[in-house]
């Protein structure tokens, strides 16, 4: 058993997966619980989709906003947790500003399906995206960014003006076409102009 307990940590995602699934005959109900929900966080898809399963088999459920991120995105079912967090968004708000690099990535995903199916009041999530859009990750700003464009609200606009400039600017400009405030034309045909920036 310990092999295979060393075996979750390998390098190989399949070997992880394997091994967990090994295991599930093994460990008690409490161990295979908590060793699960660490995996939960697992970079391989297998290994938190198998951990999701194990967990589902003992009805396990998630404690905090963390944890139903983490349970469902390794089932791709944020679609469902979309629909169940817009009651009560403070705690997802939290995880997106101060959260670990995984869980603002888990996070904004989230927030782009709560976008995407118009669950939620606007004025509740765009200072938050905003601020998202901001972030030094590119895969939490950029995704904070498609999000505002999904939105289409013309608050974001300034903060997305500013990000023409940068890494982001082909999604900058994406998010701005959607949104389509003629505030934005000016700062887009300026920035189409620069030969560093190019938005096509």
């Amino acid at each position: 058993m310990d092999t295979l307990l060393e075996l979750v940590k390998d390098k190989d995602e399949n070997i992880r997966s394997r091994a967990l699934k090994a295991l599930g005959g093994l460990l008690d109900e409490e161990r295979m619980i908590s060793l699960s929900i660490s995996l939960l966080s697992d970079e391989g898809y297998w290994v938190k989709k198998k951990a999701a399963s194990i967990l589902e088999t003992y009805n396990w459920k998630p404690k905090n906003a963390a944890q139903k991120l983490l349970f469902y995105e390794a089932q791709e079912r944020l679609d469902d947790l979309a629909k169940e967090a817009v009651s009560d968004l403070n705690p997802y708000l939290d995880e997106l500003k101060g959260g670990n690099l995984d869980l603002r990535r888990g996070m904004v995903k989230l927030f782009g399906q709560i976008v995407k199916d118009l669950l939620a009041d606007p004025d509740l999530i765009i200072d938050p995206l905003i601020a998202a859009s901001q972030d030094k990750d590119y895969d939490v700003a950029c995704g904070a960014v498609q999000a505002l464009g999904e939105l289409k609200d013309d608050r974001a606009v300034d903060p997305l003006v500013n990000l023409l400039g940068g890494d982001l600017k082909r999604d900058a400009a994406e998010a701005l076409g959607k949104i389509r405030n003629p505030k934005a034309v000016e700062p887009l045909i300026h920035a189409m102009k620069q030969k560093k920036n190019e938005l096509y």
